[in-house]
């Protein structure tokens, strides 16, 4: 594999490994299950929602 980025090995050694921690903006109809598809495939995930009514509905 070529990296052509600094630190791009540090990111993909944390993706293969788990400990890649995860934000995910907007938790709606996309964002909660991609949100959740992540952490039952053992990221940390935080899913952030700022309007109350996007996570009820």
């Amino acid at each position: 594999m070529s990296l052509t980025c600094r630190g791009c090995e540090k990111v993909v050694r944390s993706i293969y490994d788990r400990s890649l921690r995860l934000t995910v903006l907007g938790s709606g109809y996309v964002g909660l299950p991609t949100a959740a598809l992540f952490a039952d495939a053992g990221f940390k995930v935080v899913a952030v929602e700022v309007k109350r009514k996007g996570m009820l509905n």
